[in-house]
């Protein structure tokens, strides 16, 4: 849950009106959603989020909402 609040925290410092959730599906694996002004933006594995694993859902999370903002 650690990585998931970070990342939360990471986004909504940047967009504030986004929507970030997560929904446990099987033991520890948890899917993340994430959506602003009426877009998802990005939905996954919580995984991907992890330092572990070099938060590899970050780069398409980032351009994504960049893409949203302009």
């Amino acid at each position: 849950m650690q990585e998931f609040n970070a990342a939360k925290k990471a986004i909504l410092s940047h967009f504030p009106t986004a929507v970030v959730n997560s929904k446990r599906k099987t033991g520890n694996d948890m899917l993340v959603s994430i959506t602003t002004e009426g877009q998802v933006v990005w939905s996954g594995d919580q995984r991907g989020l992890f330092q572990k694993n070099n938060h590899r859902a970050l780069p398409e999370i980032n351009e994504k909402l960049s893409e949203i903002k302009k």
